[in-house]
């Protein structure tokens, strides 16, 4: 059994399935007014209940990072899990969600979900530096608002659009094996046009054997202002990734020889081109009401293999999404719709691409309203309060030529509510204490009922597959005086029929319920010569129903700890060293809890910046300081090492 499931959780790993554990880290939420769009309102981050940060592109710019995985990593403290050590195949996980939690991470960009229906995580490497402007990361539920896959958060990407005073920027980075960067872009506008355009090569060849990857990628941003109330953007990018797979070792391999692999470049391989177009249609009823309407169309085509199975998919992705905002003097109203419509067309393959061994189709349109009011009490209490109501409906058709035989032709809808309460209460310019209610769901993914990809299930269509529901509470306070800040964020989550593999049933299946205890603690102090910063991360994630009833949440670290130091001694150089530490965690697929636990880990970065002329910087860097053999990620015994010790370099030029 077990050799089947090592083979299933390979080429799982190899669709994206894989998890991990999240909190922040480094970039400072300020109570200071900044405009961001948490909750779909254009509102203030100290009127919005939630733990959020936000990174902007001159963080991302100074942070000597190649990838949005790097970004959020070192900016926002998000930890990522890695069967590569690289960012093609890295899954996100916020708030403890351990297997598969890549689908319960919401991930927009210009308000457009990248998220693919089935349970394989994103390529990170479809957003390049150089499109991006902000990114936002929204810890917690926010079903509500957005809808299935926002569990345990959000991540919000807005790329450049040319809004600021004509300019651009190039970037190039070079480091040890073999990494190599290159960026930049150029945008401004003359008033009523905008424009953005950047591209940008990413190479690295791996620290681990067969682990090299390459992404090219350009994108173009349009704007125009018609007249004062009408307003239409577009933008369009490309990306062409090509990865290689190395595998899993033992864990005395992993120990002994973590760079070795076992996998071969013709038939472990993973090549990826996205095509992404979006755009959005602004118009302004009067100076309190508006309407927008934003669109998008994604289309992935995926061909994989890895040591014998492989496949060939396209997935496409159009989305629609209409809304109202409505202000008024004590309040704000925002209610509208989301059409997402995905199409996934398979093409298995056995012995490394000589047979074709069947093929598959699916559809699947989900629709769902939502509305959400947000109320200024008195000038210091703000309340709101939000509802969706969302069904989704999928189609699909399965037929295989060669053992094992998994054929269908069926559909299955499922519908979810969701609602939220909030409360936030300014004590005072330095002081805010907050606190939401959120009732949540997440419809199962399209692999998780049906089995179309080559591997078989005890039913090949689970028609008793329910969604997930539950509830979340949360409080926090944020706080800041005299260079000194801090923030607490409590949380519990509680999730009835969580799904998950069962291999005794060899099934998706509600497989029990479950509940999560956690806070996030930040304290530290900024000055213009130097900033110290510490965060802390604690949760409990157990079962606490079906045959794991009692059992911890596999891949959970329990606690992580952060430490964030920068020295300014002149206005032109800087200093950061960064140190973090990821507590022992479960083995993935650990039924019985007696398998070894992932070793805790530590880890230390150093950057130093110069900044040689006002149009000039030049950064040094090394990662992961000591050399730490470490592992992010392990199933039933199969490890997966990560990237050891890190030098580069680089410029970045700005005209």
């Amino acid at each position: 059994m077990y050799r089947n499931f090592r083979l299933n959780v390979i080429v799982a790993t190899l669709l994206g399935v894989s998890p991990l554990c999240a909190q922040k880290i480094d970039d400072i939420v300020e109570l200071e007014p900044f405009v961001v769009t948490a909750s779909r309102f254009d509102e203030l981050a100290e009127n919005i209940p939630v733990n959020l940060d936000l990174i902007t592109a001159e963080t991302i710019e100074k942070s000597g990072a190649t990838d949005l995985v790097e970004v959020l990593e070192k900016e926002a403290g998000v930890f990522f899990r890695s069967t590569s050590g690289n960012a093609s195949d890295a899954e996100i996980d916020l708030r403890g969600f351990g297997e598969n939690s890549g689908v319960r991470t919401l991930v927009l960009v210009d308000g457009v979900k990248l998220n693919r229906p089935d349970i394989g995580a994103l390529n990170w490497l479809q957003i390049p530096l150089s499109e991006i402007e902000s990114v936002e990361v929204l810890r917690g539920t926010q079903t509500a608002l957005y809808g299935n896959n926002a569990t345990g958060g959000v991540v919000k990407i807005t790329t450049k659009r040319g809004l600021k005073n004509p300019g651009g920027t190039l970037t190039g980075i070079v480091g040890n094996y073999g990494l190599a960067n290159i960026r930049g872009g150029y945008s401004g506008n003359n008033g009523a046009f905008t424009a953005s355009v950047n591209a940008e090569y990413n190479q690295l060849n791996g620290y681990r054997d067969n682990s090299r990857y390459v992404a090219k990628s350009g994108s173009m941003n349009l704007g125009y202002n018609i007249s004062e109330k009408l307003s239409i953007r577009g933008s369009f990018a490309y990306i062409d990734t090509a990865s290689l797979l190395p595998g899993g070792l033992t864990l005395a391999q992993a120990q002994n020889t973590p760079r070795q692999s076992f996998a071969s470049p013709e038939t472990s391989f993973s090549n990826e081109q996205i095509w992404r177009l979006d755009g959005v249609i602004d118009y302004a009823l009067d100076d309190q009401d508006r309407l927008e309407l934003t669109a998008g169309y994604n289309r992935r085509d995926l061909s994989w293999n890895l040591e014998g199975p492989g496949a060939d998919n396209l997935i496409q992705t159009v989305t629609v999404s209409p809304k109202q905002i409505i202000e008024r003097n004590q309040w704000k109203l925002v209610y509208g719709l989301d059409y997402i419509h995905d199409s996934l067309d398979f093409d298995i393959f056995q012995n490394n691409r000589t047979i074709n061994s069947g093929n598959g189709s699916l559809t699947r349109d989900s629709i769902g309203g939502y509305g959400q009011v947000q109320y200024e009490i008195d000038k210091q209490w703000i309340a709101s309060a939000g509802l969706r109501l969302e069904g989704t409906f999928l189609n699909g058709q399965n037929t295989d030529l060669q053992p094992p035989i998994d054929n269908f032709d069926a559909n299955k809808n499922d519908f979810g509510t969701a609602f939220d309460l909030g409360l936030v209460y300014k004590v005072s310019d330095e002081l805010r204490i907050w606190s939401r209610f959120d009732r949540l769901y997440r419809y199962p993914a399209t692999d998780e009922i049906a089995a179309y990809q080559g591997f078989p299930l005890s039913q090949p269509f689970n028609f008793d597959l329910d969604p997930e529901t539950g509830y979340n509470v949360e409080v926090g306070l944020d706080w800041e005086r005299s260079g000194f800040f801090g923030s607490a964020n409590l949380f519990a989550m509680w999730l009835d029929g969580e799904i998950g593999f069962d291999f005794v049933q060899n099934l998706n299946l509600n497989i029990g319920d479950t509940r999560r205890l956690g806070v996030d603690l930040s304290f530290g102090y900024r000055s213009q010569l130097w900033s110290l910063r510490a965060d802390y991360s604690f949760i409990d994630a157990n079962y606490t129903g079906g045959f794991l009833s009692g059992q911890p949440i596999w891949l959970v670290p329990r606690q992580r700890f952060s430490l964030r130091g920068e020295i300014n001694p002149t206005k032109e150089l800087s200093f950061v060293a960064r140190y973090s530490y990821t507590a022992e965690q479960l083995q993935g697929n650990d039924i019985t809890n007696t398998l070894p636990r992932i070793p805790s880990f530590q880890l230390v970065d150093l950057l130093a910046r110069y900044e040689i002329r006002d149009w000039l910087d030049v950064f040094v860097g090394v990662d992961n300081v000591f050399d730490e053999n470490y592992f992010s990620v392990a199933f039933v015994g199969t490890y997966y090492p990560a990237s050891g010790r890190t030098y580069k370099g680089g410029l970045t030029a700005r005209f």
